[in-house]
């Protein structure tokens, strides 16, 4: 998730103000000012009767599909660049995997020499359309030989990481000049959580755990990442670096992870999932590092994105009801259900 520059929405009382007048002189009263709501973007997955995976985008509810329901195809992430809305994904089907975007809902497929590769995340910058993820590897059209992670510039690939190994690109943000993109590296269960900055990676943990880095994003001269780190058989812990250093969100009882980060002033908000002593998972988020819970247990439930908007905290995610993943966002904890997909990102404007 790219670091969002939000505008604060405020409502006024407007204010009758009586003007002493001469006789047959008029009285004025302002006008109230006009009350601007915030538009609500969301980005995520739907599917047809037959089962068949729709891309899909919401703006304040409205639903617009991003893909016609013959291939399947997924919507990961979402950003804006004025009044142009990127979505970032993936299509599939038993042959091919295209990794894409769509700016306002046209498509545009991003090149890879395997035929396999998916896309996780997308920031823009002026003309400019940065998304990260991978080129998956095949070996005689069965076997996963290994994943490469990448980024694409306006189509052109980077590779971050070579075939050795297992590697993937979660998420992607911009500082000035440089691109950031935060993922993880490895094999046979064990991968380390890392960011590259310009192609050159920075490792977060060591090789002998299972971690993984899903978001990123840059204050000032600051680097923030979440993710989760699992150590054997152990519950995995969802975490934050701030420049490397590590804290945890949750105290490894029970197993948790943290999805996506936003900043706000010197506040840092973060969402993900814990799972409960019943075994459920309840979405929540962290605001500077003290949870706040979005669901009540009772059902599965995974918060996938956050962002800052003045003094609301909107998380997207989903919940399970009767084994079905339904959409929601939580607006300062209070719910909009999303029944016709589930959420995978969200953007306030």
């Amino acid at each position: 998730m790219k670091k969002l520059t939000l505008y604060a929405i405020s409502a006024f009382t407007a204010l009758t103000i009586l003007y002493s007048c001469e006789k047959n002189e008029p009285t004025n009263e302002p006008e109230s000012p006009e009350v601007i709501l915030p538009e609500v973007h969301v980005a995520g997955i739907g599917s047809t009767a037959s089962g068949i995976q729709i891309a899909k985008y919401w703006k304040n509810g409205k639903v617009t599909n991003l893909s016609d329901g013959t291939q399947n195809n997924f919507a990961l992430s979402l950003a804006m660049n004025g009044s142009d809305v990127y979505v970032a994904g993936y299509e599939s089907n038993s042959l091919v995997k295209v990794a894409k975007y769509w700016k306002n809902g046209t498509a545009t497929s991003l090149p890879s020499a395997s035929k396999f590769a998916v896309a996780n995340s997308v920031t823009v910058t002026g003309n400019d359309v940065y998304v990260a993820g991978e080129e998956q590897i095949i070996e005689d059209e069965i076997f996963l030989k290994g994943s490469i992670a990448k980024y694409w510039k306006n189509g052109v690939a980077t590779n971050l990481s070579d075939i050795k190994n297992m590697a993937h690109a979660t998420s992607i943000t911009l500082s000035g000049s440089d691109v950031y993109v935060a993922g993880s590296e490895g094999n046979v269960g064990k991968e380390i959580a890392k960011y590259w900055k310009n192609g050159i990676s920075t490792n977060l943990t060591d090789p002998l755990s299972l971690a993984r880095a899903n978001s990123i994003t840059i204050s000032g001269s600051d680097v923030h990442v979440v993710g989760f780190v699992q150590i054997g058989n152990n519950p995995q812990v969802a975490k934050y670096w701030k420049n490397g250093v590590e804290t945890n969100l949750t105290n490894g009882a029970f197993a948790a992870q943290a999805n996506a980060i936003a900043l706000s002033g010197s506040d840092v908000y973060i969402t993900g999932q814990e799972e409960n002593a019943s075994g459920k998972y309840v979405a929540k988020y962290w605001k500077n590092g003290v949870a706040v819970n979005l669901t009540n247990g009772s059902n599965h439930a995974i918060a996938t994105s956050i962002t800052v908007s003045g003094s609301d905290i909107y998380v997207a995610g989903y919940e399970y009801r009767s084994d079905w993943p339904e959409g929601r966002y939580w607006k300062n904890g209070t719910v909009t259900n999303i029944t016709d997909g589930i959420a995978t990102s969200i953007f306030v404007k």
